[in-house]
């Protein structure tokens, strides 16, 4: 006969002890305390990186290196609130030398210091690879002559500018303007933005390798040509055709290279080359045609505008003495020609209908009457400017 036992009854867990009222809710107000304090950390950094892209969507839009470091500084201080900010940077992608790239915060703003690749500060910034606090840094008995150069910028913080370990350039950072202590999630800002910056500097570097002749630092041959289109799909979308077309070569150039040699030539050519600079307007498009040979692409101007464009240039050439060593001095004369987008459109109407694009069309129509125009002065006694008319041969 089975027999069956009772099991012994569960014991009950003691009831936890009653904590009092003001310790729950103290707990409870630190709970929501941090969570509070975590969501607006969290916030924050949402808001950086938000910032950081529109930062860096905008210095990296821009194609042209003033442009964009006065970008990069007036984002710098609209986000920081800073009293300045001054960018030193390479003067080349083969230099040693930081220079004095632009600042904002100042009523004059130019600076004349350079500092090389060995001087104290540069060498604490690529060491360390981090910002410098200019009142609590390790090194500033090191740097102490490098900060006396900077002492007229008033320096809180310096900030490298960091690309694959390279040091592109530095900001150098003023007080803020409520005089506060900058924190370290902002120094990690400006940190990471100046980063940033470094990457559209190198950018911007190989972009104007590729665009720009090393010699004469104009713009190159392929790059001309299709800026050239550019400009003229601008205007003809605006039913305006203004737009003009300059070139113009070096009157007698292979007796200059065969009587004073190549590197008197190379002298010749790099200073016409300032000359041609010196004497355009900002949205000008200077560019070196082939050897001796020059283009200038002139929007919102006719053959009119060219041609005194053109004189201005011959003129100052000819008044030029060119200082070629040894005491040796030249002078050259140019050759130029003319001719505008009316003109080429005047003479494509009548033409059998292109296989390329209308803009490819009126880009080889236009240059070859502006060369037409260059080799007419030429043949008319050179060291002067012709402006295209139809019916104008080689």
């Amino acid at each position: 006969m089975a027999v069956h036992r009772k099991s012994p009854a569960a014991k009950k867990p003691p009831a936890p002890a009653a904590q009092p009222q003001e310790e729950t809710t103290d707990l409870e107000t630190s709970m929501q305390q941090w969570d509070t304090g975590l969501f607006d950390n969290y916030e924050k950094k949402i808001l950086d990186l938000k910032n950081l892209v529109r930062i860096s969507g905008l210095i990296n839009t821009e194609m042209n290196m003033s442009e964009m470091t006065q970008s990069l500084l007036y984002s710098c201080q609209g986000m920081m609130l800073v009293r300045s900010v001054t960018l030193f940077i390479l003067k080349s992608i083969v230099s040693n030398v930081y220079a004095y790239g632009a600042s904002v915060g100042f009523a004059n703003e130019s600076f004349s210091e350079e500092f090389t690749d060995e001087d104290p500060l540069v060498v604490a910034l690529l060491e360390q690879k981090k910002t410098l606090w200019i009142r609590e840094s390790v090194n500033a008995e090191i740097i102490q002559p490098s900060l006396l150069r900077l002492a007229a910028l008033e320096p809180e913080l310096i900030i490298p500018m960091l690309y694959k370990d390279k040091l592109s350039g530095f900001l150098v950072v003023g007080q803020k303007l409520t005089g506060d202590t900058f924190t370290s999630s902002e120094v990690d800002f400006m940190a990471n933005m100046a980063n940033l910056a470094a990457i559209a500097i190198e950018n911007l570097r190989l972009f104007e390798m590729a665009t720009r002749d090393r010699m004469t630092n104009l713009y190159v041959h392929h790059y001309f040509q299709n800026r050239l289109e550019e400009e003229i799909a601008r205007a003809l979308r605006y039913h305006n055709h203004r737009l003009a077309l300059l070139m113009f070569d070096i009157d007698h150039f292979k007796s200059v290279n065969d009587t004073w040699g190549h590197q008197a030539g190379d002298v010749v050519i790099k200073e016409i080359a300032s000359i041609v600079r010196e004497n355009l307007r900002k949205l000008d498009l200077p560019a070196r045609y082939g050897g001796e040979e020059f283009a200038v692409i002139l929007p919102e101007s006719d053959a009119t505008n060219a041609l005194l464009i053109a004189e201005r240039i011959r003129t100052a050439v000819q008044n030029h003495v060119f200082e070629i060593g040894g005491g040796k001095q030249l002078t050259v004369t140019i050759s130029a020609g003319a001719s505008d987008l009316g003109i080429a459109v005047a003479a494509a109407e009548g033409a059998e209908p292109a296989q390329s694009s209308r803009e490819s069309q009126m880009r080889e129509i236009l240059i070859g009457q502006a060369d037409t125009a260059l080799y007419c002065s030429k043949h008319s006694g050179r060291n002067r400017s012709t402006v295209f008319v139809p019916g104008m041969t080689h």
